[in-house]
């Protein structure tokens, strides 16, 4: 495997696997260190020593308000065959709480036991998360919010968040999660090193959309952040649009995964399809990438887990 600048969560290491926080001039905020994860969801290998041949992710976002819609994606997920569940986002509604000095009080933790705790213990997998607008209360940077939900992952030990903006190597792919609240050269210039030499697929998981229609469709701040920095992608993940929507616009797959706690009733695709879209729905449900060293495929499911629509490519 190459040699990447990687962060290593020393408490989490029968996890085993290798998070990447380097952004060159200074390092984003990193969450203390939490206990060691409960035995369903321990890793025995390295990802990046011993990298599996097949790795599995399931994509959920949107997930912070409680309700039979978010219940259902809980019981899909548990299902569901997987090696790491990615939730994409809008962690809490309406928004985050503030942790000023670094801490939870008691009514801190319960609200985020509520509206994270619930929805996301018990996967079966370990859960990487990322901020979504709401977790900041729609501003582009909250670090009184932001320390809330670091410190609420540091002390999960199924859920891991070691910086707002960090990278995960699965062997057959290398994985930045990214802030899209707050696009800035820090995670570009961390994004490529990860990507940088690595040999399997390069895959971006954020909250705020490439592309979309008929939910977040006027919103464009993802496309000339990457081509700024001329990083592209082999898949772009993420969730803010309140469905299920994947298409490839200007050569990147763009994968939509916001449809848990408050899906939204919008066109469907087809026959509602823009330009580059190639399917769209809006019933509750998660999407699933499935990587191997030479293939890419994408499924969408329900919550009954029957597909939607599916996807692949080839290298």
């Amino acid at each position: 495997m190459p040699s990447v600048p990687s962060l290593s969560l020393a408490a989490r290491a029968a996890l085993a696997v290798v998070l990447v926080a380097f952004v060159g001039c200074r390092a984003l905020p990193d969450a203390p260190a939490s206990a060691a994860p409960p035995e369903s969801v321990r890793r025995d290998a390295p990802l990046t020593a011993a990298p599996k041949e097949r790795v599995r992710l399931v994509l959920i976002g949107d997930t912070g308000m409680p309700g039979p819609a978010m219940e259902a994606v809980h019981r899909a997920v548990v299902a569901e065959a997987k090696d790491y569940v990615i939730v994409l986002g809008d962690l809490v509604y309406p928004e985050a709480p503030l942790c000023r000095d670094g801490t939870m009080s008691a009514d801190v933790r319960a609200l985020l036991d509520q509206r994270i705790g619930t929805a996301l213990r018990g996967l079966g997998a370990p859960v990487l998360l990322v901020l979504g607008n709401h977790d900041v209360a729609h501003a582009r940077r909250d670090p009184d919010r932001e320390a809330c939900i670091l410190a609420y992952a540091a002390a999960e030990p199924e859920l891991l968040m070691p910086s707002r903006a960090y990278t995960l190597d699965l062997g057959v792919a290398i994985l930045a999660l990214l802030d899209s609240n707050d696009l800035d050269d820090e995670q570009a210039v961390m994004a490529r090193a990860a990507f940088a030499d690595h040999k399997g697929w390069k895959l971006m998981a954020a909250h705020h959309v490439l592309r979309c229609y008929h939910d977040k469709s006027s919103e464009d701040s993802v496309r000339p952040w990457l081509a700024q920095h001329r990083l592209k992608p082999d898949a772009w993940l993420n969730g803010h649009a309140h469905l299920l929507q994947f298409g490839v616009y200007e050569g990147i797959p763009a994968l939509t995964s916001g449809a848990t706690a408050a899906a939204r009733d919008r066109p469907a695709c087809p026959p509602s399809c823009g330009e580059g879209q190639l399917f769209g729905g809006s019933m509750p449900g998660y999407a699933v990438v499935e990587l191997t060293d030479k293939q890419m495929d994408v499924t969408f499911k329900d919550t009954d887990g029957n597909e939607l629509f599916a996807w692949k490519r080839t290298r």
